[in-house]
């Protein structure tokens, strides 16, 4: 669903030169931060990357390391995907993964972390503002089938960290706490999920 695959080659080495041992892989957003992705591929290699957001630019390295300690760094490439509809993933398998074809809508929570507390002698409450930022979005949508159905269950009912992307660009790791649905006729589902983002970094 939407992913990126990234061909390694090694060049075969000559004469005094190191022999690679393995590889890393680096990412950034294009103009962003590089981060490490993958590290230790074996040599001539393919990795595939499940994560991009759609339509977002995306740059690649490989940092080839040697058998003598010192490495190479090849030329940066650059790819994109494009999500066509909403999809979860499941973040320990990306490959068990289900889309959402028919999409009623779709909204969308942000805000800060905040507690309002009242106090003696003071009429009104206070607000007290903390460093997180909480994010969420509630989905709607027909599901047809009841293999579909019995996927998205799994997925939703998984307690394991899920992989949020949609067709706008949003990407977000998250958890659900189950799903809503209800019985429609010809063998369809209205369902409600509501993921929320979880702290989860890719970096490794």
């Amino acid at each position: 669903g939407s992913e990126i695959t990234i061909d390694i080659t090694n060049v075969t080495p000559v004469n005094t030169q190191p022999t690679v041992s393995y590889n890393n892989l680096y990412r950034r957003e294009q103009g962003g931060e590089w981060s490490r992705i993958a590290k230790e591929l074996p040599p001539n290699t393919d990795y595939t990357d499940y994560t991009p957001a759609s339509n977002q630019t995306y740059e690649y390295y490989v940092r080839a390391w040697g058998d003598n300690g010192t490495y190479s760094d090849s030329e940066i490439i650059q790819s994109s995907v494009t999500v066509e509809r909403p999809q979860l993933a499941l973040v320990s398998d990306y490959t068990e993964w289900v889309k959402m074809e028919y999409m009623t809508d779709t909204s969308q929570l942000s805000g800060v972390e905040r507690s309002v507390m009242q106090f003696a002698g003071r009429k009104e409450p206070v607000s007290f503002f903390g460093e997180a930022n909480e994010w969420g979005v509630e989905l709607s949508m027909l599901i047809k089938g009841n293999e579909s159905m019995a996927k998205l269950r799994k997925l939703a009912n998984s307690r394991e960290m899920l992989l949020f992307r949609d067709e706008r660009g949003r990407k977000a790791f998250v958890t659900l706490n189950g799903v809503q649905e209800t019985d429609l006729p010809s063998d369809y589902y209205r369902v409600l999920l509501n993921p929320i983002r979880t702290s989860y970094s890719e970096v490794v």
